[in-house]
């Protein structure tokens, strides 16, 4: 699954992450590029991924 973010506060989509797990309380982690510090993985219960996600996209 993709999650898709608007990182700029315009609510247009600008940064992709890939699930890579949700855990029994709910949060999902996901894999995503940062600038700073290469591959990561986050959670979207961090506030910063929170407020700025979207939508998520199955993709088959």
């Amino acid at each position: 699954d993709l999650l898709f973010f608007a990182t700029n506060g315009n609510g247009i989509v600008s940064h992709v992450g890939i699930v890579k797990e949700i855990k029994n309380r709910g949060e999902i982690t996901f894999i995503h590029a940062s600038t700073s510090k290469g591959v990561i993985v986050s959670s979207l219960n961090e506030k910063y991924w929170n407020k700025a996600f979207l939508f998520a996209k199955r993709v088959l």
